[in-house]
This record gives C-alpha cells, sequence and structure tokens, in this order.
C-alpha cells in the first residue's frame, strides 16, 4: 500500500474537500479527517461532515492506497518537502518528506461515512448556475427558526422547461427564472445556504436533484448534500400582479443616498422613511437623534412608507440599469417595494416603526 504525490496536488486536493470536513462533533471518526484512496495514477480524497459530502480527484502514482487521515497533519507534511511518499503499515502510514519521516496514526475505513447519490435525481441543466443563485441568495434566512427559509428553494417544471429560484428571508424576496433542457420530471427542493455558496464558488458543469439530495460535478470533483425537509412558502403570492403605481428614479444616485442614509438609522430598527412625490425623498434617525435628510428626483404616484435601508440597497445593486422602476401592487396597501430586471424579481417589505 504505497502513495507518491506532488505536495501541491496534494494541498489542492485538500483545498476542495476542506469545506465539507468536520471540524468539531461526536463522531471522532470524520472529525478533521479525510479518505484518501489511490491507485494507479488516480488519487481521490473525500470529507463530509455527515450533511455534505465533497470527493476531490487528482493525480498521482499508488499500488491500492486507502487509509483516512488527519488533514492537518497532511498539511503539515505538504510543508516540508515538494514531492511526499506514503506506505500503510499495519495501524499507522509512514511518510517521507525530503530528508523527514513522519509516522501517521489513521482510523478506520469502515467508520468513515461516506454516501452514495440516490438513483431518482433530475438533471437539472441551467447556464451559469452560479450567478442565477448569487442574485437571489442574498435573501434567503440565516439560522431561522423557520429552517425552510434558511435556503434556496428551488422549483423545476418538466412541461414548461422552467427552473425558479427563489430565497426569502420574510420581509424581502428575491427569485430569478430560467430555462432548462430536458427536465425529466418535475421536481422542487430546498437547498441549505452554505451549500449554495459551495455551488456559487464552485461552479458546478452538472447539478442534480430529488426533494431531499443534490449532487453537483465539476472538474475533478462531486459535492453531495443532503437538503432542507420542509414545504416552502407560495412566494408568488408576493411577486405583483398589477403595478399601477411606479416611480423611476436614478439607480447610482439612490444608492448613494442609502448608503449615506444607513449611517443614520437605529440599530435594531434599521428603517428610514420614504415619501414620494416629486422626489424619492429619505431620511432618518439613528439611536443618537442625529438626522439625515435628502432626495433624487423622481416621477410616479405619492406615496410614503418606512423601508429596511439595506434591504433596498441590496436590491437596487442587482439592477444594472442607470434608471430603475420601482414598483407596487395596486392591492398591497403597505407599499412593498419590488424591482423587476427581465426575469429577475426583488420585493422588499415595508418595516412598521
Amino acid at each position: 500500500m504505497k502513495l507518491k504525490i506532488e505536495s501541491r496536488e496534494l494541498k489542492r486536493l485538500a483545498a476542495v474537500v476542506k469545506p465539507a470536513v468536520m471540524r468539531s462533533g461526536p463522531l471522532a471518526s470524520i472529525v478533521n479527517q479525510v479518505l484518501i484512496r489511490a491507485d494507479g495514477a488516480e488519487i481521490t480524497m473525500a470529507g463530509t461532515d455527515t450533511n455534505i459530502q465533497i470527493i476531490a480527484r487528482g493525480k498521482a502514482e499508488a499500488d491500492q492506497f486507502a487509509a483516512v487521515l488527519n488533514m492537518d497533519r497532511l498539511m503539515t507534511a505538504c510543508a516540508a518537502a515538494e514531492v511526499l511518499e506514503f506506505t500503510g503499515e499495519n495501524d499507522v502510514v509512514k511518510v517521507k518528506a525530503g530528508r523527514g519521516r513522519m509516522t501517521l496514526a489513521t482510523s478506520p475505513i469502515d467508520h468513515f461515512p461516506l454516501q452514495d447519490p440516490q438513483r431518482n435525481l433530475v438533471r437539472v441543466d441551467v447556464q451559469n448556475l452560479a450567478e442565477r443563485l448569487r442574485s437571489v441568495v442574498f435573501s434567503a434566512s440565516r439560522n431561522d427558526i423557520r429552517h425552510y427559509l434558511n435556503g434556496v428553494h428551488l422549483e423545476a417544471d418538466s412541461k414548461s422547461g422552467t427552473v425558479h429560484f427563489v430565497a426569502t428571508d420574510g420581509f424581502r424576496l428575491a427569485t430569478v427564472s430560467d430555462h432548462a433542457e430536458g427536465l425529466s420530471q418535475s421536481v422542487a427542493c430546498i437547498i441549505p445556504t452554505a451549500v449554495v455558496n459551495q455551488l456559487i464558488s464552485m461552479q458546478p458543469s452538472l447539478l442534480m436533484v430529488s426533494d431531499r439530495e443534490l449532487v453537483a460535478c465539476g472538474d475533478g470533483y462531486e459535492l453531495l448534500s443532503r437538503l432542507i425537509d420542509g414545504r416552502y412558502p407560495d412566494w408568488r403570492r408576493l411577486i405583483p400582479r398589477e403595478c399601477e403605481y411606479r416611480s423611476a428614479v436614478d439607480r447610482g444616485e439612490l444608492l448613494r443616498l442609502l448608503g449615506i442614509a444607513a449611517g443614520f438609522v437605529q440599530f435594531k430598527n434599521p428603517a428610514a422613511a420614504i415619501r414620494l412625490d416629486t422626489e424619492f425623498q429619505i431620511s432618518s434617525c439613528n439611536d443618537n437623534a442625529e438626522t439625515f435628510e435628502s432626495g433624487v428626483p423622481a416621477s410616479g404616484n405619492q406615496r410614503q412608507f418606512n423601508m429596511n435601508v439595506d434591504f433596498l440597497r441590496q436590491g437596487l445593486e442587482w439592477v444594472s440599469d442607470e434608471s430603475v422602476v420601482l414598483q407596487w401592487d395596486t392591492t398591497e396597501t403597505a407599499a412593498a417595494i419590488a424591482i423587476n430586471q427581465g426575469k429577475w424579481w426583488y420585493v422588499a417589505m415595508p418595516l412598521r416603526v
């Protein structure tokens, strides 16, 4: 049982699986541990925290090598030499690193909980998947007691070939739709926020999902994750159907004013009073009774409401046009702001002060 590998290749594999490696917990067999298998010219490294699993593939010279090793010890070995040679003997692995010699403890391979993908997964082919996820994930909850909000809702319709990505924290909502070729069946699931951020970073070329599991594959890696078990809210009710109330404003100038207003809001209630007339007027007051008031020229109907400054600003940052049209549903007396750009919608609810 032997393995010879360059340190930079071993570090590359470790960087890929690191997000899935458990750093603490009751399962001592996988805490800070990775499973390495190698034979011939191929090596795989796997990390898991039982919810998310990542397997990375690389190149090496090996003869039926398999071991569960501590990741920190592997990184220490990488710092010692450019080429590492591993030899497995009984319950230990001996490492030759240049002039140095190390003996690493191993854990039983049978105790490393690798999962096999489900068979009934639906392939979802969406171009620019990472960009679609990035455009909505900022609206998802973080550690909300309503666990089904702590992620991005994926909804794929095989009849229309449409895929919707939705995220909401109960105060604002972002959604984007796209076309997917060859959907074998309709599917809906909730992807945990941590997994979404990992998909954005890794930019997979293949995504397959069921209502309970997700598999993403890219160049030299495979990610498998459990999904959030729950029923997602009826998000379509928040998208305005009739937009009689509109106001056109300069996006750049409004973003500048909102950035200033963010420094003049209360810590527990970060809202600013907004009034629409011939101007989009913003006024805010912080906990020290310091105030800010300004406006930007606007056209549209008269409205007055309170809005979370950061929520409105984050929505505007995703709009590429110099001028943006803010919209209101005629049936929404509380004046929720909606921003639409192509297949992307953003809705921010007002706040009570």
